[in-house]
């Protein structure tokens, strides 16, 4: 076999990352090659840096998209912490994503996606209350959870029939899900251990679960989203976050129920 059949889709972002060079025109390390004084990560082919250059992308969307379409678990940045995430279509990698956060399916998967009509076509009715908040507050840190559209042909877990969708407000993340479609995305930890802000972080406690690892720097952090309930009688607030519960009443122009 020749040495080009040997080389991966994450051989090919490393050449792609490496080759246009960073903001102040210094070509970027490949994967594997930084020094382990930089972020504890030298010798890690896995783990891809993301150029603030939205030209250099290219190479790394493909490889995105090729690992999710195989079923492959991705870590990948958002507006809040760092995700990992897969083809919620695909049951093998919601089953391989599960056992990455090593927790129940009693607390379903939620999906990120690039825009509103990419949302509706996964759920059963995008109210005008789903609207009005998308209108204000997407993309951002805002999930909203609707009824799931009647035969959708996805497990995310025992979400009794809906799911929690959310647009980050983060570049590459929406120009991969742009490629590979809705993804199912959830913090990147082991459930009940602390979401690490670094991909050096992330790696240590995910380690060999995860396929690649799309590094652009220290996560911002902060509260989380603000998940917001639409499927009942009247929105209800499921928790608490980013956006404050008094900034959501005054778009809907309602009080909110308790999540309860």
């Amino acid at each position: 076999m020749s040495e080009e059949e040997r080389r991966t889709p994450v051989d090919e972002a490393a050449g792609s990352a490496g080759s246009g060079g960073g903001d102040d025109g210094r070509a970027e390390a490949a994967p594997g090659e930084r020094g382990a004084s930089e972020d504890g990560l030298a010798g890690e082919p896995r783990v891809v840096q993301v150029s603030k250059d939205e030209a250099l992308w290219d190479g790394l969307l493909e490889v995105g998209s090729e690992v999710v379409a195989r079923g492959g678990v991705i870590v990948l940045p958002t507006d809040t912490v760092y995700g990992v995430g897969c083809d919620p279509f695909n049951s093998s990698a919601v089953d391989a994503l599960f056992a990455v956060k090593r927790r129940g399916r009693d607390l379903p998967l939620p999906v990120l996606v690039h825009g509103w009509r990419q949302a509706i076509g996964l759920v059963e009715d995008f109210t005008e209350q789903a609207k009005t908040l998308v209108a204000a507050w997407w993309p951002g840190p805002l999930t909203i959870v609707l009824r799931e559209a009647p035969g959708i042909g996805w497990d995310l877990g025992y979400s009794r029939g809906t799911v929690a969708v959310r647009m980050p407000k983060q570049g590459f993340a929406l120009a991969l899900i742009r490629r590979t479609g809705p993804l199912a995305v959830t913090s990147a930890n082991r459930s009940g251990e602390p979401t690490e802000a670094t991909v050096a972080g992330i790696v240590a406690q995910l380690g060999d679960d995860v396929d690649v690892f799309f590094d652009a720097g220290p996560a911002p952090g902060g509260e989380p989203s603000t998940i917001v309930d639409l499927t009942g009688s009247r929105p209800r607030l499921l928790r608490a976050g980013a956006i404050p519960a008094e900034e959501i009443e005054r778009t809907l122009g309602e009080p909110l129920g308790d999540g309860a």
